[in-house]
């Protein structure tokens, strides 16, 4: 119970270690001289190896369940209350009256030599116990508690009193018999007292987790704190623990985001805090991300200064800022993250960054395909072979303009986004139409999804008309009404159309003219082509020949059987 006493006490509450520390020590000194028990032929130092026995079980569990600070501030308790109540026992042997001072004689021995003797063996069983302990912890971790605190306090209890003996007793005659005894009764003890460490373990571990720092828990049953504690103070540890629920909820939001948050003080360049997320992303376990320089060393070789350089540039001028850059992967493949990053000022100077890493390596595959798409689209228009334009039909202006329409109005691009399709056409259309009735009758058709094809004229900056076959789509997916328009210079087709046109006229005139002539003067007409042996007659040549047209068929030899024989020879080629 003592040592289950002393284990719900914390470091914090000093005046009651003080209070538990003199008493153990008086306990102690007075358990030092101790009396001889016959068990047998054995003789076994009862009252010393008892007090030893529940010393050991205090330090055991202080040490176990709170840690080797709380074991060395334990002991350290001990053995300063022991020295000063060592001396004032000293002095009330020296001062007090004589039965008194009789009477604490021959109960306290308070020689310097059996106190430093005592002191030895309590420092070498706090290291036996605490080597002991660690190497059981590690060695038979899978083993039960309870065995383990058998072998750990039966180890130490042995090694104890043969170390008192062998100080306070060595040379006498029955030292080998003393000391079997003496083992005999430590395992005895052991055996008695490892239950009491066990359930105190036990006991603790079910009401630690109800329990702060400098509570009192009575047998594990209830909690002085319970007694003491003001509406106030109730008031406050409900604050405290919605506090700290309120920080885990927090924590379990941030960690279960698809980002890393991070943490770096500037100081030290030491990161405090990396997400677990980072194992996922990188490869490398958040304990690895020590500081600045394994962040800096992560990073792609070609994006390493440039980073690591704007980070540092922002952050003394003490700018949140984002940027992207390359990260090296453990199995050596790259991806791309995003650094938002908060610079923390205290004070005018910055004290610390936060920051959240996104992985945006698919947008950034997407984005360059994006950008290759762009640029292939970019070099078709380009170098197309008509000239593209993009209408913006709410401002009737160009939006864009490739090169080839440049070349067309004789404008460059700047000047051509500064007008439209009407300011490069003339007021007229040649039907005698006004191009701007005319022009927005296309442009409305082609927004209702209509796509238009006609033939228009426009004007180049020096005022050349330009007959440009025209095609008028609407652009889809956009902010605002669009049209792409492409536009194919004919000015030199139709004008060898109207040459054409013309030459067909005068042959056709000529033809007339020959054919009047022809009927006038009685002529026949005939083409004969030599190679295919093909003769063509006209209508008169029929009507000369007297021969119909369904019975003549059209060759040489068809025209020589209708001379006359004595002109057939002088007909022949020669």
């Amino acid at each position: 119970m003592l040592g289950l006493f002393l284990l719900r006490t914390r470091i914090s509450d000093i005046p009651l270690y003080v209070t538990v520390s003199l008493t153990t020590a008086a306990m102690w000194l007075s358990s030092v001289r101790g009396g001889v028990v016959h068990i047998g032929d054995l003789s076994i130092y009862y009252s010393s190896a008892v007090f030893f026995s529940a010393l050991l079980v205090i330090l055991m569990v202080a040490y176990v369940q709170e840690g080797p600070a709380a074991g060395r501030m334990m002991l350290s308790m001990i053995l300063g209350s022991s020295v000063l109540v060592n001396g004032f026992i000293a002095m009330g042997i020296s001062y007090l009256p004589g039965p008194m001072a009789e009477q604490l004689a021959a109960t306290y021995d308070v020689s310097l030599v059996n106190l430093l003797g005592s002191i030895f063996v309590l420092f070498i069983d706090f290291s036996i116990l605490t080597i002991t302990y660690g190497l059981l912890q590690r060695s038979g971790s899978g083993s039960p508690l309870y065995l383990r605190i058998l072998a750990v306090l039966g180890l130490v209890q042995v090694l104890d009193g043969s170390l008192f003996l062998l100080i306070a007793d060595f040379g006498e005659p029955n030292l080998l018999e003393m000391l079997i005894g003496m083992a005999a009764s430590r395992l005895l003890l052991t055996l008695v007292s490892s239950p009491f460490v066990y359930v105190s373990l036990q006991l603790d571990r079910r009401i630690s987790g109800r329990h702060e720092e400098g509570q009192l828990p009575l047998f594990g049953l209830f909690s002085l704190e319970d007694i003491k504690y003001s509406r106030l103070g109730k008031e406050l540890k409900l604050q405290a623990d919605q506090l700290r629920e309120n920080e885990m909820q927090f924590r379990d939001l941030i960690e279960s985001l698809h980002g890393v948050t991070w943490e770096l003080d500037l100081a030290s360049l030491q990161f405090t805090y990396m997400g677990p997320q980072i194992e996922k992303m990188t490869g490398f376990a958040p304990e690895l991300w020590t500081g600045f320089d394994f962040w800096k060393e992560r990073i792609h070789p070609d994006d390493r200064e440039r980073a690591a350089e704007f980070c540092r540039q922002q952050t003394s001028m003490g700018r949140d800022h984002i940027f992207d850059y390359r990260i090296l992967r453990a199995d050596g493949n790259v991806i791309w993250i995003k650094d938002n990053v908060v610079v923390v000022v205290k004070d005018g100077k910055a004290v610390k960054l936060r920051g959240i890493l996104l992985d945006i390596t698919e947008q950034k595959a997407a984005q360059q395909k994006l950008v290759q798409s762009e640029q292939r689209y970019r070099t078709i228009v380009e170098f197309a072979v008509e000239a593209l334009v993009i209408l913006d039909t709410e401002t009737f202006r160009f939006a864009h303009a490739n090169h080839k329409a440049e070349q067309l109005f004789r404008m460059n691009r700047d000047k051509l986004m500064q007008v439209g399709p009407l300011e490069l056409s003339p007021e007229f259309q040649p039907d005698g139409r006004p191009s701007l009735e005319k022009g927005r009758e296309y442009v409305i058709a082609a927004m209702h999804g209509m796509p238009q094809e006609f033939e228009w004229i426009h004007l180049d900056s020096n005022g050349r008309e330009i007959t440009c076959e025209v095609r008028l789509v609407q652009i889809p997916g956009q902010d605002k009404p669009l049209l792409r328009g492409s536009l194919l210079d004919i000015t030199e087709r139709k004008a060898a159309e109207k040459e054409l046109a013309e030459s067909r006229y005068r042959e056709q005139e000529l033809a007339f003219r020959f054919r009047l002539a022809a009927d006038s003067a009685r002529l026949g007409i005939w083409d004969f082509d030599l190679l295919a042996n093909r003769l063509i007659w006209d209508q008169r040549m029929h009507e000369l020949y007297q021969v119909p047209p369904d019975k003549f068929e059209g060759s040489f030899e068809a025209w020589a059987d209708c001379l006359h024989p004595d002109d057939l020879e002088a007909s022949k080629i020669k």
